[in-house]
């Protein structure tokens, strides 16, 4: 999923003296990465934040946070009941001898975004 932030409008003098801070907020998922004009910046999962400001120029600045489910959301669907947090090969071999629950009893891992915030701090 991507996440499409309002655009962020800069100059040299705010980009040499401010610090640009993105915070996501309710992040569930396998990986994220914030994408600034057009390049990717890992966000470690559980890290509160990620400076953008080397990625920023002069001008008008795009943003964009990209959340990746896990492989439980790929491989399914013989998961029933709460989410198992992990998916593997041996999944495949170990399903339900009735076959995959309906899909009302599937269980998906979350994945999402619930809201970000930029903060500037002055150097």
């Amino acid at each position: 999923m991507e996440y499409a932030l309002e655009p962020i409008a800069a100059d040299e003098r705010s980009l040499a003296s401010n610090k640009y801070v993105i915070r996501p907020e309710g992040l569930q998922g396998a990986a994220a990465h914030v994408r600034v004009n057009g390049c990717r910046l890992p966000i470690h999962m559980g890290a509160a934040a990620a400076d953008v400001t080397s990625l920023l120029s002069p001008g008008i600045n795009r943003l964009s946070i990209i959340v990746s489910a896990t492989q439980q959301n790929v491989w399914g669907p013989h998961h029933a009941g709460p989410p198992a947090r992990i998916a593997s090969p041996w999944m495949w071999r170990s399903g339900p001898a009735e076959g995959p629950p309906p899909g009302r009893a599937y269980a998906f891992a979350p994945c999402g975004l619930a809201g970000v915030r930029l903060s500037i701090q002055r150097h």
